[in-house]
């Protein structure tokens, strides 16, 4: 369920907390505008913390019966006395926020977990009006890396955090998926089914199986693996290797005419196979010609025992064994993942058609980054857990659903550099304790470990 909070929330934050008490400093002369003013430290109570600005909200009416809050401005904190003071603000009302480097939490004046719940303040004209003091309080966010020497690697370590050394079941774990590692078609369906089923997504070249991921299986022994994508994707040769491994796993290759007939392939493997639970009441959307939406719905589908189902997103509708895959599933929820640009209009109300407008809901974003930060709010209340991958390229995320999925914890999408401010913001938010980042710094720098903010 949707965390509530204002819809400009997660937009707004950048990182700070601001834990102030409204205080009246009484009315001042007459004038064509309002104040407010006030003090920021450290928690330390005295300290003046560096590169700190204060922001002001404001709350506008939009002239059809409704309100929305609007950027009022943001002044500079005085370096050496902390103080902050606005003497030009038009008389409203006033939501303040403290803007702060990354070293600080992210929440809102008045210790308010979302902009919603913050402290407001309203001024007349001529009035000002002090917070008082805002004592910032220092992150207590860590961050670790699961990363190998490579894609496959770091695949192979995401199984190890699933599975450590001495934790391996006896008699092996239930199920390896194999998936190309250099494209992604075929693997984007398979997190969910990992974490539905208990099991790891493990990174192969088409043509070999990589020797890490070879002794990985072997360490592990599932009692089933998955074979992804016809044998362009994953050769014969290697489906024969695994077949031929001392464990004897029983070797299945999924595969459909083409990435959406693979996807399908895998919805009806796990969720209409013999022995599972027949079908789900819930369907996830996401186009089969991009990788982002669909990564970052992995980990929220796999909470939902739900299937991630690729389409072609640029058709006005959907095609006709996608539809027949809903029936069979007996699906009653729907979710779009990704803007217009993802999954057409069209295909939205054919499905608003056959399912109601209150049944298919759009998860979406301005960009992949946003998308990723609006699936956490839908379906991520609260999670000790953050998973963090480059939302510019496919592997690490691929791999990493299935821990995300066992944690109960959202998935976030990162440019290489630094953590765009609303996916940081929703970090603090779903009270993260630590942020685990899905491979090396040429995919997440250094710069993404201290959650340094782009």
């Amino acid at each position: 369920m949707r965390r509530s909070r204002h819809a400009l929330a997660s937009a707004l934050l950048v990182s700070a907390v601001a834990a102030g008490t409204l205080v009246a400093a009484g009315p001042a002369a007459a004038l064509d505008a309002a104040t407010i003013s006030g003090w920021v430290v450290e928690d330390d109570g005295v300290t003046v913390p560096n590169g700190v600005n204060v922001q002001f909200w404001s709350l506008e009416d939009d002239g059809v019966g409704g309100t929305y809050w609007d950027d009022a401005g943001i002044v500079d904190v005085d370096p050496s006395t902390g103080a902050f003071i606005d003497t030009s603000l038009t008389p409203g009302t006033y939501v303040v926020q403290v803007l702060a480097t990354p070293q600080w939490n992210i929440a809102y004046w008045g210790d308010a977990r979302y902009f919603e719940d913050a402290a407001t303040v309203t001024v007349a004209d001529g009035d000002a009006f002090s917070t008082g003091t805002i004592d910032l309080e220092p992150r207590s966010i860590e961050t670790f890396r699961v990363t190998g020497t490579d894609r496959f690697g770091t695949s192979v370590k995401v199984a190890e955090e699933l599975f450590p050394p001495g934790e391996v079941p006896v008699d092996g774990i239930p199920v390896a998926y194999i998936t190309n590692g250099l494209n992604y078609p075929d693997a984007l369906s398979a997190g969910p089914a990992a974490i539905f089923n208990g099991g790891v997504v493990l990174l192969t070249y088409p043509w070999a199986l990589p020797s890490v991921v070879a002794t990985e299986l072997l360490r592990l022994e599932p009692q089933r693996v998955v074979v992804l994508g016809g044998t362009n994707s994953v050769s014969a040769a290697v489906e024969s290797q695994i077949e031929g491994m001392a464990f004897a796993p029983d070797v299945d290759r999924i595969t459909g005419t083409d990435r959406f007939g693979t996807s399908r392939a895998v919805a009806r493997d796990t969720f209409l196979a013999p022995g599972s639970p027949v079908g789900s009441n819930v369907a996830f959307i996401a186009t089969g010609l991009n990788y982002p939406d669909a990564l970052a719905a992995g980990p929220a589908a796999g909470q939902q025992f739900a299937p991630v189902i690729l389409v072609n997103g640029q058709a006005n509708a959907l095609d006709v064994d996608s539809l027949a895959l809903l029936v069979e599933l007996d699906v009653v929820q729907l979710y779009i993942i990704g803007g217009l640009p993802s999954v057409s209009a069209g295909i939205q109300s054919q499905l608003e058609g056959i399912y109601s407008t209150e049944l298919v809901e759009r998860l979406t974003g301005t960009d992949r980054f946003g998308t990723a930060v609006d699936i956490a709010l839908e379906f991520f209340a609260a999670s000790d857990h953050a998973y963090l991958a480059t939302g510019l390229n496919f592997p690490d995320a691929l791999a990493g659903a299935p821990l995300a999925g066992f944690y109960g914890a959202p998935l976030y999408l990162s440019r290489q550099d630094c953590i765009q401010p609303a996916v940081l913001a929703d970090i603090e938010d779903v009270g993260a304790n630590g942020v685990w980042l899905l491979g090396g710094p040429p995919s997440l720098s250094a710069n993404v470990a201290n959650l340094g903010v782009c």
